[in-house]
């Protein structure tokens, strides 16, 4: 029978369980504030090198470097989504018109299809959309509090980065200092080569949907850019729309569609993507995958979006982890025989 006498009931063990049950409790409560910090410190870590270069090179003050960099990277997006909308209201009764036989065939008559603009639709509807307010309003709220912390973290990012670095013993910092690098490098150097190729993606398939003469060219191209951010299943989700358009013209023109997006993938996987990322993600497609999963099922699509980025950084932390064990062993070793060399 074991002496329970050699294992003492400890309050310091019992308190530090309920620290971290309390702790667990806070970030599942606040996962969508832990989303937002997360996608901010992505884009922080892709667009820092940016500023860095600009205040370093072009000798601009530092402030102004990382307000450049966040204006370069709102000015597309406010074009994109002001070119969408603007497409979208001009060509919706083609669209309308294109999709109407098929929506016959399938015997689906949705009330928007009994409108003839998209301004009559929402009219009719405005109350649906003022009573979505609240969602609208908090999505802009985040939109707002993602920008102010990724200028934080830029801005403040030496004096976060060593605040951090201090809560580790000090004969570990220097090894966690060129991790944590290597880290950030390697999501930046990710999230700048995802950004570049769907905007190639964005071009590529607008030009190949406007030979196709296929409606609403531009707002899919920009949806396929998008969902193409989105690891594995991105690709699919983003020719959907363009293949009901282009089967609903026609069947010959919805195999061109597919002939398109198949061949737009292949020379993506076979020759952009290798180009631009240039072996930076050393990943293999069951990890690739299993992080979109997972990504998908706690943070959905955001998390989704921001899987491979963070599946990036495992191979690098898993090989800190090898030689701090290594390390450790060895130190444990010289101890023993120091000693065990000792006279007693």
């Amino acid at each position: 029978m074991k002496d329970l006498s050699k294992h003492p009931f400890s309050w310091q063990a019992i308190g530090r369980i309920i620290v971290a049950g309390l702790l667990v409790f806070l970030i599942w409560k606040s996962l969508g504030v832990f989303v937002v910090i997360l996608i901010s410190l992505v884009i922080s870590a892709a667009s820092y090198p940016i500023a860095k270069y600009l205040n370093t090179k072009l000798r601009i003050p530092m402030i102004l470097s990382i307000l450049m960099v966040i204006i370069l990277l709102l000015i597309p997006l406010v074009l994109l989504v002001a070119v969408t909308a603007l497409t979208f209201t001009n060509q919706f009764p083609q669209v309308l018109t294109v999709l109407a036989p098929l929506f016959t065939k399938l015997h689906i008559n949705p009330d928007i299809v009994q409108s003839t603009t998209i301004i009559a639709y929402l009219k009719e509807n405005m109350g649906t959309f003022l009573a979505s307010s609240k969602e609208v309003l908090l999505a802009v709220l985040s939109v707002l509090t993602t920008i102010f912390l990724t200028f934080y973290f830029m801005f403040d990012a030496n004096r976060l980065f060593a605040l951090f670095v201090e809560l580790f013993p000090r004969k570990e910092r220097q090894n966690l200092k060129s991790v944590l690098e290597e880290v950030a490098k390697v999501t930046g150097q990710y999230i700048r080569g995802n950004l570049l190729i769907s905007l190639i993606c964005i071009a590529i398939i607008y030009g190949g949907l406007l030979l196709l003469h296929i409606p609403f060219a531009l707002p899919l191209a920009i949806f396929t850019g998008i969902m193409d951010l989105l690891p594995v299943i991105g690709p699919i989700l983003g020719a959907v729309p363009a293949l009901v358009l282009g089967f609903a013209i026609s069947p010959l023109t919805g195999v061109l569609v597919l002939v398109l997006y198949i061949a737009y993938k292949e020379v993506e996987d076979v020759i952009i993507g290798p180009a631009i990322y240039n072996k930076a993600l050393n990943l293999s497609a069951a990890l690739v995958f299993l992080s979109v999963v997972i990504g998908a099922g706690v943070f959905g699509i955001v998390g989704a979006f921001l899987a491979l980025p963070v599946a990036a950084s495992i191979p690098v932390m898993i090989r800190y982890r090898e030689h701090f064990m290594s390390r450790h062993v060895k130190d444990d070793a010289k101890m023993i025989l120091k000693e065990g060399a000792d006279p007693k």
